[in-house]
């Protein structure tokens, strides 16, 4: 269970503009929706789990930001690897070690992830219109999962 992993009041202080920047992009989210900026506040969404999802591996999974990067680099000179791309690797790196401690959770953390990376992606790449639903379906996507990143590992 990840309770057990992460102790309820532990806490990790630092400087850590990633974690501000996944609030930011939260609350641009929020403000786009309200806005009718529908595609924008779905970008905004997928990217603010994107940078809570890095924070958990710096500060919970033993790999910080530096070591994350060198990792990616690694598993693209590997020829079964070589095409990944950071989001594939930094969402698979989370789930594997979610799924270490909770089939629950990862179960919970692998489908929501990529349904708002398909969302994201339909918004950012795809010739559609994302409409009030699609929109409204991505934020809430994006609350439940910080939400459970939140509490399940303090950050």
């Amino acid at each position: 269970m990840l309770n057990k992993f992460c102790k309820k009041n532990q806490t990790i202080m630092v400087d850590n503009h990633i974690r501000q920047n996944s609030d930011s992009n939260l609350k641009a989210a929020e403000l786009l929706f309200e806005n009718f900026q529908y595609a924008p506040s779905v970008h905004c969404a997928y990217y603010s789990v994107f940078q809570l999802i890095k924070c958990v591996i710096n500060d919970f999974f033993g790999c910080n930001f530096e070591d994350q990067e060198k990792e990616l680099i690694q598993a693209k000179l590997q020829k079964a690897t070589k095409n990944i791309g950071v989001h594939s690797y930094t969402i698979s790196k989370f789930c594997n070690e979610t799924k270490k401690y909770s089939t629950t959770e990862y179960l919970f953390f692998n489908r929501n992830i990529k349904d708002l990376q398909n969302f994201r992606l339909n918004s950012d790449y795809k010739n559609i219109a994302i409409n009030l639903k699609d929109s409204e379906t991505a934020l809430k996507i994006a609350k439940e999962i910080n939400e459970k990143i939140i509490d399940k590992f303090h950050v």
